[in-house]
């Protein structure tokens, strides 16, 4: 299995608050298993109002549907939970333990640090891998090679680019179902 997930945050710097998070699991074809999409309380003054107005930001729609960050940690490692793939060993102990493979649009330069880090916050492991796999990356292989060359790898360019719709930009669950898209075209498994 692997997990395409995606974070909204309140701003680019690894102390603005995440806003959404939300995933996908897929099969090693990459059918579609589970969703999981979740808000998360923060405050407004703690995150930059030009990242709240790019992310859809509308704070009555918060305050009815956004979970406390700890119980939006505990959902999200539930569903994590199911998805371990991959088995590691413990530098500590030496014995082994499983995490999910995660995928998603610059998750390995960006998203993975933030969710470690939203994991810390509340003492809580996160049952993830460290290296993410990288769809820009993969996209960058595809698309910046001179049949192609594509000049940005923007999410929406690149999808764009592909002829794949991306419902909702900047929404985590649209975020991640365009990721999965463009995974599904450039790998053959549409």
């Amino acid at each position: 299995m692997i997990v395409f997930f995606d974070l909204e945050t309140g701003g680019l710097d690894i102390k603005h608050p995440i806003l959404q998070i939300a995933a996908v699991a897929a099969d090693a074809s990459l059918r579609e298993s589970e969703r999981f999409e979740c808000k998360v309380q923060f405050r407004e003054e703690d995150a930059d109002p030009e990242a709240l107005e790019v992310n859809h930001y509308d704070r009555e729609v918060w305050r009815r549907e956004a979970l406390a960050p700890k119980d939006a940690v505990a959902r999200f490692g539930e569903f994590l939970g199911r998805h371990r793939s991959l088995e590691r060993v413990s530098s500590r102990t030496g014995g082994t333990y499983r995490v999910a493979q995660s995928a998603g649009w610059n998750s390995h330069g960006f998203d993975i640090d933030r969710l470690f880090h939203l994991f810390k916050t509340q003492n809580a492991f996160c049952p993830v891998d460290r290296m993410s796999l990288d769809v820009m990356h993969l996209a960058m292989w595809h698309l910046r090679f001179p049949e192609e060359r594509i000049k940005s790898m923007r999410l929406t360019e690149v999808a764009a680019h592909l002829g794949i719709t991306v419902e909702l930009a900047h929404d985590a669950l649209g975020d991640v179902l365009a990721t999965l898209a463009i995974a599904r075209r450039l790998l053959g498994r549409e």
